[in-house]
């Protein structure tokens, strides 16, 4: 499959949520989000990567209650937060290295 023609899909996985029982008067507040972002391109290759974003306090004007809150929303509170074209092309990368590596590791032609 050429480059020109390879496809990426990227996905977000939320596995926690770090809550404060009660700040600012408001209750289960999302102070820390854990996730994981993942590429699956269309020959099968897959990366993902991993981290946390601190989240500031809310205002009680938005505050949305910790039984409401959906995955698009803590996508849209990361997108905010990190540089996920950054990351994207990052991974892309990763693959692309994986698929064409410009650096191997191979042992002596010396050693037995």
């Amino acid at each position: 499959m050429s480059e020109s023609t390879i496809t990426n899909t990227f996905t977000w996985t939320i596995p926690a949520l770090d809550v404060a029982p009660s700040k600012n008067g408001l209750a289960n507040v999302v102070k820390t989000i854990h996730w994981r972002y993942r590429i699956i391109s269309s020959d099968d290759m897959s990366e993902e990567i991993y981290g946390t974003v601190g989240l500031g306090d809310p205002e009680s004007a938005t505050f949305v209650c910790y039984e409401e809150i959906t995955q698009p929303l803590v996508e849209q509170w990361l997108a905010g937060a990190v540089n996920v074209k950054e990351m994207q092309d990052n991974m892309v990368a990763m693959l692309q290295n994986r698929r064409t590596p410009q650096l191997v590791t191979q042992s002596p032609p010396f050693a037995s």
